[in-house]
């Protein structure tokens, strides 16, 4: 059985080497923003690290009703009993699912062949990028446009999550074209507002 995504539709994922503020307010702010879904996700990290990251993240996160998922880390997600797992496109959803059990997995897709090998999985849902240039990562791609998202949609049963230069102008027509969600990383994380930034995100949004 599928679980249901957190609503409203937006995913921040963190990335630590992009922050202007401290991560434990940037997370703060774009949770009083409205955030119910934060992905913890810090690849330099020792196991120690990102548990020690992971506490106070989780306190945060149940302190406003949202939702709390590691990158990659399954170890992690298992001891800190987070809500979710997100998966890079070439771990094993069997490994992550024997370790983590039955809380929402989901995993980073980049084109149609990883759409039809997650379709044959236990995911709940999946991540489809760049959909556009990000400032994130240079030179990643090539980007899926708009004109690509749309058919990948219909292509899946899955619920697809846009990500890859999302931002106010363009989230309503990644969610039109059939995303059931978009994702952000580089505009919260070099916010110096976060929790203004998250609320524009939401606003430019349909309700």
């Amino acid at each position: 059985m599928k679980k249901p995504l957190p609503q409203p539709p937006v995913m921040l994922i963190t990335d630590i080497t992009q922050a202007v503020l401290p991560l434990e307010d940037i997370i703060a702010g774009a949770l009083a923003g409205g955030c119910k879904w934060i992905v913890l996700r810090d690849l330099s990290a020792s196991d120690n690290q990102l548990l020690k990251q992971a506490i106070p993240v989780k306190y945060l996160c149940s302190k406003h009703k949202a939702k709390l998922f590691i990158g990659r880390n399954a170890k992690i997600a298992k001891t800190i009993e987070a809500d979710g797992l997100h998966l890079s496109s070439s771990q094993s959803v069997d490994e992550a699912r024997s370790i983590c059990g039955d809380i929402i997995i989901g995993q980073s897709c980049h084109n149609a062949d990883d759409l039809m090998a997650a379709q044959k999985t236990s995911l709940d849902y999946i991540s489809l990028s760049p959909i556009f240039e990000t400032i994130s990562k240079p030179g990643y791609g090539p980007t899926l446009g708009i004109q690509n998202l749309a058919p990948l949609c219909k292509q899946t049963s899955l619920p697809v999550i846009a990500l890859g230069g999302i931002d106010v102008d363009n989230a309503a027509t990644c969610l039109n074209a059939g995303a059931k969600g978009i994702a952000v990383m580089g505009s919260i994380m070099r916010s110096a507002t976060p929790k203004e930034s998250m609320q524009a995100l939401l606003n430019a949004t349909p309700k």
